[in-house]
């Protein structure tokens, strides 16, 4: 056997020896100390669809650290306690396929960072397949909510009550918005007054301009809480007939939306619609920007007596709006978590609030709002 060139020879030692001492580098980084270990239940990181994912590090080095907890947005959704930083909870998402999140958990201690990486398996399941975007034709059993393409300008809207006489009917708060309310011609005002002086019932007819209604000719628009900033602002170049939904949350407990009333009587105030046959709702959404949003879908009760959005139940989500249009289901028994009559639902609302991971302010579009009854399937793609 012919001998090797000794410099040959060399050139491999060194090359062996490198790889070795960027092996162990690599080693290193993900090497924790002893008496710090991260813990996992189930262990083997495979749950399914809904299921939930404990993880929690135990230290035992008498070093200080301060713990993130890391995800890379897919497959589901991390939970956090800010009263347990060392623990957190990673929920399964709805996935068709299999689905692997890679998460991460960074240590930053006075001597520096630690991280570990690791992967949790979520079993996926066929009844998530994607959904059709616009089935052609709609299905007729569908009670469509909403399509702005038809919606998105301004109505007349004529309210008629009754005034004077022993049966006088209090308002209890008109579902329209009055600051867009029509001025009356002195004459007309004239005649109420004398009505209601003289004890004669007549009915009133009060018009408001620029009403935004929705295809069940009930209104629809943004609300918000406390600094929190949700309106319709313009969508993105391209798109037309949708809705764009801008909202800006500048503090940790801001939470804003939008709502699509269910109903509405001829004296414009809103009246209560029966979920009771409904078994979903669907609706298209996109982030309208180049960034990932998270919102949420409720129901609101309807209540005789306050028009403003209370009586929720318990929010659906997060929902993650993509940077592609999508068609989201999500089941009105999901919804109704807590006390709240089905046969009386004021309005289907939208929200955000701030979560991890996804930006305080953006741009998210929706389209084609549905209650599809029960027994009735949305067609997936093929």
């Amino acid at each position: 056997m012919r001998a090797l060139p000794i410099v040959l020879i060399a050139t491999l030692l060194l090359g062996a020896c490198a790889k070795k001492e960027q092996a162990a580098q690599t080693e290193g980084k993900d090497a924790w100390p002893k008496g710090l270990s991260a813990h996992f239940d189930p262990e083997n990181r495979i749950l399914s669809i809904g299921a939930k994912l404990r993880m929690w590090v135990e230290n035992k080095t008498g070093e200080e650290f301060k713990p993130e907890w890391i995800h890379d947005g897919s497959c589901g959704q991390f939970l956090y306690d800010k009263a347990k930083p060392f623990e957190a909870t990673f929920v399964g998402g709805e996935n068709a396929e299999d689905c692997t999140a890679k998460l991460t958990v960074k240590l930053v201690g006075k001597n520096g960072i630690l991280e570990k990486q690791f992967n949790a398996l979520v079993k996926g399941s066929a009844k998530f397949k994607e959904l059709v975007l616009r089935p052609d034709p709609m299905p007729e059993t569908w009670i469509m909510v909403n399509n702005y393409d038809q919606t998105f300008s301004g109505r007349e809207v004529k309210c008629v009550t009754v005034v004077g006489g022993a049966e006088n009917k209090p308002s209890v708060g008109l579902a329209v918005d009055a600051d867009k309310k029509r001025k009356k011609t002195d004459e007309e005002s004239a005649a109420e007054a004398k009505a209601k002086q003289e004890g004669k019932q007549i009915e009133v007819v009060d018009i408001f301009d620029g009403q935004l209604l929705n295809l069940l000719d009930a209104p629809y628009g943004p609300w918000n809480f406390e600094f929190s900033g949700c309106a319709f602002g313009d969508a993105p170049e391209g798109e037309k007939g949708v809705l764009p939904f801008a909202f800006d949350l500048p503090h940790d407990d801001d939470y804003c939306g939008y709502f699509e009333n269910l109903g509405m009587g001829k004296d414009c105030e809103s009246v209560p619609f029966d979920a009771r046959p409904i078994d979903k709702i669907t609706f298209l959404a996109r982030s309208g920007d180049a960034e990932k949003h998270a919102f949420f879908v409720e129901l609101v009760a309807w209540e005789k007596f306050a028009e403003f959005h209370q009586g929720r139940s318990e929010p659906f989500g997060p929902i993650e709006a993509g940077t592609e249009w999508k068609r989201f289901e999500v089941a009105v028994a999901d919804i109704v978590k807590r006390d709240i009559d089905p046969s009386a639902i004021k309005s289907v609302s939208f929200k955000v609030r701030r979560e991890p991971n996804y930006p305080d302010h953006g741009l998210i579009l929706f389209d084609n709002i549905a209650l599809v009854k029960k027994g009735e399937a949305t067609k997936t793609a093929e």
